[in-house]
């Protein structure tokens, strides 16, 4: 199925595209972060927009790439010692972890 029919009739929520966060002073000259609705016709807002609809936006993507390799790596050295245990020692149990493929970006946030 394409993306384009399941996203035909879907509605998308830009309050959290669409906010800026501006530096002001308050009361007593305390730093506060106010929050700042960009128009979504502005030149700004529809850069925003083209970055969040776009396959380059990353929202709540994945860990980055070194860190799933050190993770794998380090996973796959675990494995291998438990199998060469289990192979000099046959009633020794194997314990390997089985973990998913999205267990290094859970570790990662």
């Amino acid at each position: 199925m394409s993306r384009t029919y399941r996203r035909k009739n879907q509605t998308q929520d830009y309050r959290w595209v669409l906010r800026d966060y501006a530096r002001t002073a308050g009361f007593h000259l305390l730093f506060m972060s106010v929050p700042v609705d960009i128009p979504a016709s502005s030149p700004e807002g529809r850069q925003r927009l083209a970055k969040y609809h776009s396959d380059h936006a990353c929202v709540y993507g994945q860990a980055p790439r070194h860190f799933r390799k050190l993770f794998k790596r380090s996973q796959r050295i675990g494995h291998r010692l438990e199998i060469a245990h289990w192979l000099k020692d046959t009633d020794h149990p194997v314990q390997c972890d089985p973990r998913t493929r999205h267990s290094a970006t859970w570790a990662w946030w």
